[in-house]
């Protein structure tokens, strides 16, 4: 779409990409000093060199005009592409609220349903909820690239996406989903919580003080 000769494209939610990447519509505003190679959904493929970069996009909310501006940090720049790829998992790392299930499959929907919400790194008050949209399976939010005078000069609230890629954070990521999983499994078949300061395990109860510390205990056995 394009609006006042500022051409705005899309920012897709895309799950299979374990770091963001921008293309030519983002405002590249750091090179790190490091490369990667990207490979496409074929493995025989040979992967591209591309450079890790800080890049900002503006967003401008549908409903209101409001305008900010979003950095994308350690992102991959990919210069040819027409879209960014947006990494959900990168976003919340860097404590971002995405809420990708869109409205109409989700009992009850709010506001807050089929979006993304940031907070102001200097302002935790302050907020930017990002409406999602679908094409066909894809959610995704319209964004365009902010000029040079619009990054150093301006007055427009500024909000981070990411903060680092995941890299090497992979196999963790993956420790820790699996260890959580377990101790719930493993717990679940033997606690039931009760209103008030008692848990009954069986047909015992014990204080709810006594319960969380043991399983704390449990949960840094499994987590070692």
């Amino acid at each position: 779409m394009s609006t006042s000769s500022v051409t705005c494209l899309k920012s897709e939610l895309d799950s299979h990409a374990d770091t963001c990447v921008v293309g030519k519509h983002a405002l590249v505003v750091h090179e790190h000093n490091k490369m990667v190679n990207v490979f496409s959904y074929d493995p025989k493929s040979k992967g591209k060199p591309a450079k890790i970069v800080d890049a900002l996009v503006k967003y401008v909310d549908p409903f209101t005009g409001a305008e900010s501006l979003i950095m994308i940090n350690q992102a991959i720049h990919v210069d040819y592409l027409d879209h960014n790829l947006i990494c959900p998992m990168q976003c919340r790392l860097n404590g971002v609220t995405v809420n990708d299930t869109p409205k109409f499959l989700t009992d009850n929907p709010t506001d807050e349903s089929h979006s993304m919400i940031l907070t102001d790194p200097e302002d935790a008050a302050h907020q930017l909820s990002i409406h999602l949209e679908l094409d066909g399976v894809i959610s995704y939010f319209e964004t365009c690239k902010p000029t040079q005078e619009e990054y150093e000069q301006s007055d427009l609230p500024l909000f981070e996406l990411t903060a680092r890629p995941i890299g090497t954070q992979v196999t963790l990521l993956r420790e820790q989903e699996a260890s959580l999983l377990d101790f719930r499994d493993k717990s679940s078949q033997l606690i039931s919580l009760h209103q008030g300061d008692d848990i009954g395990i069986g047909s015992v109860k014990y204080h709810k003080t006594v319960v969380m510390q043991a399983l704390s205990a449990v949960m840094m056995i499994v987590l070692l």
